[in-house]
């Protein structure tokens, strides 16, 4: 794949049924590149079109937030933390 022009590429759009294309990785490389304009390019799957006459406007979902996982802190942890903070910035 040769693309030309990536300053004016908002959106590549894949077929993710297709062999030669791993979707997930290609949205990593995207979105993990060193160069700014590579970092805006959004890789869709062939349903991102549909998505859009529907909605009737051209947008990109918004990522969910998601937790870092593990178990959540206690009080006391809560209460280290904050006093750690005090100490380290202050």
């Amino acid at each position: 794949m040769v693309l030309e022009m990536l300053d004016q590429v908002d959106t590549i759009i894949v077929d993710p049924k297709s062999p030669s294309v791993n979707m997930e990785r290609m949205t990593i490389q995207f979105a993990c590149s060193k160069d700014p304009i590579m970092r805006k390019i959004h890789v869709e799957g062939l349903g991102f079109i549909a998505n859009c006459i529907a909605r009737k406007r051209f947008s990109h979902a918004v990522p969910t937030k998601q937790g870092l996982g593990g178990p959540a802190p206690t009080q006391a942890k809560k209460w280290a933390l904050y006093f750690l903070s005090l100490r380290v910035l202050y």
